[in-house]
């Protein structure tokens, strides 16, 4: 037991688990390993950080669970170039190098991805892997493309996720129909009358091509064409979202997250979460910028700082993957509406 002390104090200090932390306090005061579910509440009480209530996994699901496959594919082709102004201790090629140097360098990166693809990743570490410099980059039409650029780390683990689920994302952002409920509220639109019309009642599935779906551009392209030939009397309607990835709501994404990719909860929520209440040491990802002087907070003309609050960051590898599931179910009640038309997204 002395010799398991320190190592155990280690664990106490950051812990992964409130059970664990419990039980072994409980053991070096020479009391009972069993943890009773007062106890156990008052700790969490303690520990707790306020969060909108959107973010709350509610049923718990699983945590998603990295495939040793899908991170040997990534990391064995490593981008070789160092991403613009990401300012990391750890750069890719380092990380590949580090790879590729041992057998026991590759499990103990894997086992790090593997809990940082969980979410199963303490608090004191988001500001080191959830802040992100800040880049404007010039749209043709004079407007700015604001991107966020995160560690590599993270930037990593996030290709391992899209390459381990990409096949799945594509299959249920194309595959997934309205149900007859969406059909039912939707009725002033369609003219049903009855819920037996509703259950009765054919709709089109929306197909959301951006994410998951190779060559989802050309596909659109190839729909609206042969669309067009087949209903010459028909018309297409297309629209633009403005910022679209900065100006979705969270709420939307993590509401797409539990109805599509509940798995996904853990870690969107650690990267996206923003703190409300006084805890001094929960912060909001920040955003960074490179100045004269190195490495500055991004605020504007007037000093007030700009915090990462809303939509998905467009340099994160997940961003398209949140963004399209936080925008399914606008397009699911979009084709209840419009059961006999075509949506394309």
């Amino acid at each position: 037991m002395t010799k398991a002390k320190p190592r155990d104090d280690v664990r106490a200090l950051h812990p992964q688990d409130v059970a664990d932390t419990l039980r072994l306090r409980q053991l070096r005061q020479g009391g009972s390993p069993e943890v009773s579910d007062e106890a156990l509440a008052a700790e969490m009480a303690k520990r707790h950080v306020a969060e909108p209530d959107y973010m709350r996994d509610e049923g718990r699901a699983a945590p998603f669970v990295l495939e040793a496959s899908a991170f040997h594919k990534v990391m064995a082709r490593v981008p070789k170039e160092r991403a613009m102004f990401s300012g990391d201790a750890l750069s890719y090629e380092e990380l590949g190098r580090l790879y590729h140097s041992s057998k026991r360098a590759r499990d103990v990166l894997f086992r790090l991805f593997f809990k940082m693809a969980a979410g199963r990743i303490h608090e004191s570490l988001r500001p080191l892997l959830g802040d992100c410099f800040l880049v404007g980059l010039r749209k043709p039409d004079g407007g700015t493309r604001p991107i966020g650029i995160g560690s590599a780390l993270r930037r990593l683990v996030g290709r391992c996720i899209m390459e381990q689920i990409k096949d799945e994302v594509g299959e249920r952002l194309t595959g997934t129909a309205p149900t007859w409920e969406d059909l039912w509220r939707a009725r002033e639109y369609n003219g049903l009358a009855t819920e037996e019309e509703a259950r009765g009642r054919s709709c089109n599935t929306p197909l959301q091509l951006g994410c998951g779906t190779p060559g989802g551009a050309e596909i659109l392209i190839a729909i609206c064409r042969v669309f067009v030939q087949r209903h010459p009397e028909g018309a297409i309607f297309s629209d633009d979202k403005v910022n679209g990835f900065n100006s979705i709501t969270r709420g939307a994404i993590f509401r797409g997250l539990r109805t599509f990719f509940p798995s996904l909860i853990p870690v969107a929520r650690f990267y996206y979460k923003s703190i409300d209440g006084d805890d001094a040491e929960a912060v909001d990802p920040r955003l960074w910028l490179l100045g004269g002087h190195g490495k500055v907070e991004a605020c504007d003309s007037a000093g007030e700082v700009y915090a990462s609050r809303e939509g998905c960051q467009q340099g994160d590898p997940l961003g398209p993957l949140l963004w399209s599931f936080g925008y399914h179910q606008a397009l699911l009640e979009m084709q209840a509406r419009s059961p006999d038309s075509i949506c394309l997204a």
